[in-house]
């Protein structure tokens, strides 16, 4: 990558990353202080995704496969913690109905509805359902176009 690329880059991810750390901010805050519901926290998210849709031709002719690689699991790896965030912050329902607060719980269970396998062992609170199925519509599809991008990355060019 030339030094014009990574210029580029760079400016690209740090406006990126003000965005979502502005937005998550804003939403958390109106959350907590004004009481909105959490579902809020899916507005960024899905701007996210959309920036995402609109940002992958552009990607992928700008640049190389490993940043391209690292770029979109980097933002899965993102949205994942963002809404692991959410769930550790309002809790979640253990499989005996006791509300916790547990981290390591949290990720998990983020982890099992963005993939969309839904073991059912935790469960969001009545207020962060649709929450969880904001979550499950991304994470499917975003991983379509995550899975799209990386078989475009790695086939070899057409001649």
């Amino acid at each position: 990558m030339d030094k014009h690329t990574k210029g580029k880059f760079a400016s690209h991810l740090k406006s990126w990353s003000y965005w979502v750390v502005g937005s998550s901010l804003l939403v958390g805050a109106a959350t907590n202080v004004f009481g909105f519901p959490p579902l809020l926290l899916a507005v960024p998210m899905l701007a996210i995704l959309w920036g995402e849709i609109l940002s992958v031709p552009h990607i992928l002719a700008s640049y190389s496969r490993a940043t391209i690689i690292v770029v979109f699991t980097a933002w899965t790896a993102l949205q994942v913690l963002t809404f692991a965030c959410a769930y550790w912050h309002w809790g979640l329902l253990d499989p005996k109905d006791a509300t916790v607060h547990d981290f390591a719980s949290s990720l998990y269970f983020s982890i099992v509805t963005w993939t969309t396998l839904g073991y059912g062992d935790f469960k969001p609170i009545a207020s962060l359902r649709l929450l969880a199925g904001a979550e499950a519509l991304f994470g499917y599809v975003h991983m379509g176009i995550y899975l799209a991008v990386v078989q475009r990355v790695i086939e070899p060019p057409q001649r």
